[in-house]
């Protein structure tokens, strides 16, 4: 099977891919907010029948219930998501380069190179190795290194960015990029709350850098076709 049609393949079982968590991530979104909004309605019915006495007792449980609604599982879920579409990203990225490989005489291979990671692997193979024009250089791919270290933080910190003090980080660079983004917030414990849109904005990013990697290794195999059929 040729490379083209090995990338087509890619490509549309991306593109499904794509609209699976683009579903999902509007879906689950609306179940939490159907969640909560069904225990206010609750508490206002068992408000409305209680008497005097119980109210404070039923306003401190309910409080607490619509705490772990609107704050604890939605957390819980979105990063969840975004630990799925990274995985997406280095799987994509991945099949990408072994295809590359597997079409080269060249004797370096993807895991002889050093790396920060698997994307930064595939980074260097696809630039260095296979002299692609990578898109590195495009906000996209600016955007995917910052979602990159917030995955990283819910993987290998729990969520939480670690601070030097109580007031300073020791990532300042990403402790500002948190802060000065709508789907994010930052606790004063370092904690890193992912607000509804973020999934919505990484699964965009993601699918906006495969649009143009895409549209480079079509141009690249459309090339190398038209040369061979000279």
């Amino acid at each position: 099977m040729s490379k083209f049609v090995r990338y087509n393949m890619i490509r549309l079982r991306f593109s499904i891919e794509v609209d699976y968590y683009d579903e999902y991530i509007t879906q689950i979104e609306i179940l939490i907010e159907n969640m909560a909004n069904e225990h206010k309605s609750k508490t206002n019915i068992s408000l409305e029948n209680s008497s005097e006495l119980d109210k404070d007792d039923i306003l401190q449980s309910a409080h607490y219930r619509l705490n772990i609604l609107e704050n604890i599982t939605p957390n819980i879920h979105r990063k969840s998501c975004l630990i799925c579409l990274y995985s997406l990203l280095e799987t994509k990225l991945m099949q990408i380069c072994k295809i590359q490989e597997s079409a080269s005489d060249n004797p370096v291979k993807i895991e002889d190179l050093e790396s920060k990671g698997i994307i930064d692997r595939a980074r260097k193979y696809l630039s260095k190795v296979s002299r692609l024009k990578f898109p590195n250089k495009t906000d996209q791919w600016r955007e995917i290194l910052k979602i990159q270290q917030i995955r990283n933080i819910c993987v290998h910190s729990n969520g939480v960015l670690k601070k030097k003090n109580d007031t300073e980080y020791y990532n300042i660079d990403l402790a500002h990029y948190i802060q000065n983004t709508d789907y994010l917030s930052l606790l004063d414990s370092g904690e890193v709350i992912i607000n509804k849109g973020y999934c919505a904005h990484c699964l965009e990013t993601i699918n906006n850098f495969f649009l143009i990697l895409f549209n480079e290794l079509e141009e690249v195999n459309t090339k190398k076709i038209e040369l061979i059929s000279v």
